[in-house]
């Protein structure tokens, strides 16, 4: 049963990592331009856009890095509370009590 359930938390994990990575291929050239003489966004509308994109790519790749072998070798010794707690921690940088609303 707990093999079940991580096989479905990866599998969103998975799901989750690949729709960040369609939204990091935009934002990255998007930045370059933004530099230019004629830029099609501002720095500050790409950050807008695309608020923690990166940090969260990277916390929940480490997570999905971490949980894939341990269910693709499952045993029922297994543990997995140490990943679930580290992506917990890492979630400070996420912290938007600091974030000013945007105007409309």
């Amino acid at each position: 049963m707990r093999k079940w359930v991580l096989s479905g938390i990866l599998a969103s994990e998975e799901a989750y990592l690949s729709h960040l990575e369609a939204l990091l291929l935009p934002m990255k050239p998007l930045k370059a331009a933004a530099t230019t003489s004629q830029p099609m966004l501002t720095l500050q509308q790409i950050e807008t856009i695309f608020f923690k994109v990166p940090e969260l790519h990277e916390i929940h790749k480490d997570f999905y890095d971490g949980l894939l072998p341990r269910v693709q070798q499952w045993s029922h010794s297994q543990c997995v509370g140490d990943l679930f707690q580290k992506l917990s921690n890492d979630a400070h940088i996420l912290d938007l009590s600091q974030v000013s609303p945007v105007a409309v």
